[in-house]
């Protein structure tokens, strides 16, 4: 799956944030109290490609569960 420029740096601020942020009542992504530069669009397609999960007003980003070994 190809990202553009704006989706791989999404990525890394949420990243780097914790890996989860909020929505605030504009539209716009806090992560770790800092607002991201990011337009909404981005965050959109990366939910719509299932990197990012929402609920809530809150955005995650996805890590998928690993089977246990045996």
């Amino acid at each position: 799956m190809k990202l553009s420029e704006a989706e791989q740096k999404a990525i890394k601020r949420i990243k780097d944030g914790g890996g989860s942020g909020v929505i605030d009542r504009y539209g716009r992504v806090i992560v770790a109290g800092e607002i991201l530069p990011h337009t909404p669009d981005t965050f959109l397609r990366l939910v719509s490609k299932g990197i990012i999960t929402g609920e809530g007003g809150r955005l995650s980003l996805y890590v998928p569960k690993q089977e246990k070994s045996k």
